[in-house]
């Protein structure tokens, strides 16, 4: 999705093919399943021009940030952000000082 808020909407699956394969290596192959996973999730739109098919990013990158941070909680801690947080104090991936932080942006909530 980045790219494609980078590249300015609309892009072509050839754009795309092109700036993935430079980047991360990627057939036609693999840019069309990633884009039609992204369009199944309704964080793309899809225009067909003859052969070639324009995608329009429909979320803000706000919003996708949210929608992934909600997925990736769902799958990695059974949709509890409490066990999330408790993973990553008890790792100490959080220090004492940002979590006073966050307790104080929570009471102010």
């Amino acid at each position: 999705m980045r790219k494609i808020w980078e590249l300015a909407t609309p892009v072509s699956s050839a754009m795309l093919l092109t700036a993935f394969a430079e980047t991360r290596g990627w057939k036609i192959q693999t840019v069309c399943t990633f884009l039609s996973r992204l369009v199944s999730k309704k964080y793309l739109s899809v225009e067909k021009h003859g052969t070639t098919n324009e995608y329009l990013a429909i979320i803000s990158e706000a919003e996708f940030d949210r929608l992934c941070a909600e997925e990736f909680i769902k799958k990695s801690y059974n949709g509890s952000m409490k066990n999330m947080l408790a993973s990553l104090v008890d790792g100490g991936a959080i220090s004492e000082d940002e979590l006073n932080e966050l307790k104080e942006w929570l009471d102010k909530r």
